[in-house]
Order: C-alpha cells, then structure tokens, then sequence
C-alpha cells in the first residue's frame, strides 16, 4: 500500500453495500461525544469475584469500536467476552482471578458511537479481588501535535532501562484534546513514561517509525496512593515523508485511512481506489476526518 502523487491504492476487504452514514433527516450531524451512564458493579468495588460489569453509555455505540477499544490491565492471556447490544456493554470476567489484585478496564477514546464521534476522555474503571485499592496515579500534559497516548511501565529490574520501551507497556491511556492525560489506581513502583501517536497505542517503540516524547525525569517514583501530577512530555517532531499506517472499516459501509502525517495540504484531485482480488473500485468518497486531520474517512 502506497500513496504516490496524487492518488492512494489500498488493498482492503471490499464489502459490496452502497448504504451511506448521514445524520437523520433535516438535523445536524451528531458530534457530541458519547458518555458513561452507569456501571455495575461500580468501578472501586472490593472483593471483586469476576462477576459480569455492565456499561451502560448515553446513547448506541459502534460495536467494532468497543471490541478493539477496551483494554484490560494486567492483561488475561485469554481474550474476553464481550456482548454488545445497543447502549449497554457486557464484560464477562472470568472468576480466576488472582488474590489481592487491583484489574482497570481502561475505555480508550478509540471507542466510537454509532456516527463514529469517539469519547472525549480515557476512562479507567478498578476492580480489586482484595480489601483495598490502589489509589496513585501519575498525570501530566502531552505537548504536540495529533492525538497522542501515553505508555507507562512499572520497573521490575532497573538494569537495562532502555530495553523495557521495546516491550509492550504495562499501562496504556490516551490523551484528551486539551492534551491532559492521567493514569489511576497505581501501586507503589517506579515507572517508566513515553508518549507517542495514539495510531501506536500498545505496540513496543520503534524509534524509525514513530515520533514519541519522554519526561526529563527518566524514572517517575511513585509511593502509596501518592498523586503525582505535572508529568509532562513534549512529542518528538513531525516526519517529513508520508506514510500511511493503517485503514480499518468501522461498520459495513465505512471506515478511516490512517497516516502518519497531517492531510490538510492534500490536493482535492486525489483519487482513492480499493483493491481486492484484482478488482479495482474508484467509486469511493473520501474526505479529510474533521476530528483527525491525519485520517481519512471513506464511505
């Protein structure tokens, strides 16, 4: 997958519907971000036996979005079942957990509704297995361009430092559009902090690829229930050459292009073309993400 001159070729599965999302009829288009209306059990719940946690969100929710956009810390070895119906989100916990462990279900800003508006915040929510919960947490500002995420790493060996960016984060939470970011419920540890394009969120460092930032203090001591703010991070500049990162369908009749870059320079002659087995579609519209000026939304 390429993009040369003025025309894009991407090879994705082609879904043969002609449907368009639009907003309803005579009205605006939906951009108000959706929200948590309830859960249950309440996030801070204690003696957490890995019972069924039920989201209920203010309005129906892009089923695509919450499956790749819910994440668990620890991580399970094995994948969760997720039931989504409508507005309301069912996790099933399994109920071998282990003893004295604080779990967060973190609701990335990934997570879309039906028209494709994401949340305006990260929300973490915290179960423990025990009688107590951790209650430190780390916060700060991302200085940069794009939308970013924030990786964090509790330091086990503090030999070899370096080598703990090239594996996946023990933590992950992305940043508002104000920039803020803030992770919860953390134990005492030392951690390790970087920021980066939130197109990477969860995948080890790879300095040829993405632009990232660190905080000056390169360890980030964190002591019980200690609230640390003020971690800041400046983003690394932008590349100069594009890429494109990835594309991804959100439901069965669009979906977004991702680049490394701002499109907001694209010259409107561009042409996009879907190729899948030997078969070419152009009859594809495509605008610049009036959210994401490093997206592109194709229906």
């Amino acid at each position: 997958m390429f993009l040369q001159s003025s025309i894009v070729f991407i090879s994705i599965i082609f879904i043969q519907y002609c449907a368009v999302i639009k907003p309803p009829s005579g009205g605006p288009m939906d951009t108000t971000p959706p929200y948590l209306v309830h859960v249950n059990p309440p996030s801070g719940s204690l003696n957490y036996k890995g019972e069924k946690i039920i989201l209920q969100f203010s309005e129906y929710m892009n089923s695509n979005s919450i499956e790749k956009g819910i994440r668990i810390f620890p991580n399970f070895k094995d994948e969760l079942s997720i039931l989504i119906h409508g507005d309301i989100v069912t996790i099933n916990f399994p109920d071998d957990l282990e003893k004295d462990q604080t779990y967060v279900i973190n609701l990335s800003r990934n997570i879309t509704d039906e028209h494709g508006v994401e949340l305006a915040d990260a929300i973490s929510l915290a179960y423990s297995t025990g009688d107590k919960i951790s209650k430190g947490s780390i916060s700060g500002i991302v200085y940069g361009e794009g939308k970013s995420a924030v990786h964090l790493w509790k330091i086990k060996n503090h030999n070899n430092l370096q080598e703990i960016f090239l594996t996946e984060p023990n933590y992950i939470t992305d940043v508002s559009n104000k920039g803020i970011f803030t992770f919860q419920y953390l134990s005492k540890a030392d951690y390790l902090i970087l920021s980066m394009d939130r197109n990477f969120a969860g995948m080890p460092l790879n300095t040829d690829r993405m632009k990232y930032g660190l905080n000056w203090n390169k360890i980030i001591p964190l002591q019980s229930d200690q609230i640390l703010s003020n971690v800041n991070m400046l983003k690394g500049q932008e590349e100069s050459q594009l890429k494109l990162l990835s594309g991804e369908w959100y439901g069965i009749n669009w979906g977004r292009i991702f680049f490394n870059l701002s499109l907001k320079n694209l010259n409107e002659d561009y042409m996009l073309k879907i190729i899948y087995n030997k078969k070419v579609n152009t009859s594809v519209t495509s605008f610049i993400d009036p959210e994401d000026e490093k997206s592109l939304i194709f229906v």
